[in-house]
């Protein structure tokens, strides 16, 4: 059992927890079976278990695999939210998220929800901050650090809500210095803040 630990606690240890989930314990050892529990991202990382425990039987039955093919998707509704170590406000956060940001949903606890985005960053988001689905595909991306939305093309007009650079945004009409974009929230911003998503190169070299 010592050594099983050790080893467990090795694999623990070696894990990257911004991208993986390796969170294994002993039930019980005994008979050369080795009933274990706990979570682990992929399928494919049971393989890697029976390679370092090779002298044992294991049984996995109660390990939860948390990415399935039918994992649920959603998507962030609000204009900017974290994605945190832990489900709470008070962690460290590993990532921040905005609007229209599509996210995996590998498990739930409470208002909490763990999640994978496409670039295979994990962390805990706030569920009432997402919205089930996807959100319409992005014309344009905001390219200033942060700008507000306006309720007419007007800077004098009624700010009503914030966009962040990187945020995709759908453009419903323009005139020589405004767009009337879609975000968290349908308002309008200037011109010169966003650039079309076909005039981004593809390549790193060109970017």
């Amino acid at each position: 059992m010592t050594s099983v630990q050790s080893k467990l606690d090795e694999l623990t240890s070696r894990n990257d927890n911004r991208i993986s989930v390796f969170d294994i314990q002993i039930q019980e050892a005994q008979n050369g079976t080795l009933t274990l529990s706990g979570r682990l991202l992929d399928k494919s990382q049971l393989e890697t278990l029976s390679l370092h425990f090779p002298e044992l039987k294991l049984d996995t039955a109660s390990i939860r695999i948390l990415r399935r093919s039918d994992s649920p998707r959603m998507r962030v509704a609000t204009n900017l939210t974290g994605l945190y170590e832990l489900p709470t406000f008070g962690m460290p956060l590993s990532s921040e998220l905005h609007y229209g940001i599509e996210l995996e949903v590998l498990d739930e606890q409470g208002r909490w929800i763990f999640t994978r985005q496409k670039d295979g960053y994990l962390g805990w988001a706030y569920k009432p901050y997402l919205a089930e689905g996807f959100a319409a595909k992005a014309t344009h991306l905001v390219i200033a650090p942060s700008c507000e939305l306006r309720a007419g093309p007007d800077a004098a007009d009624e700010i009503i809500t914030r966009v962040f650079s990187g945020t995709g945004v759908v453009t419903e009409e323009t005139d020589s210095q405004w767009a009337k974009v879609i975000a968290n929230e349908t308002g309008w911003m200037p011109l010169s803040l966003i650039r079309a998503i076909s005039d981004i190169p593809e390549s790193i070299e060109e970017r």
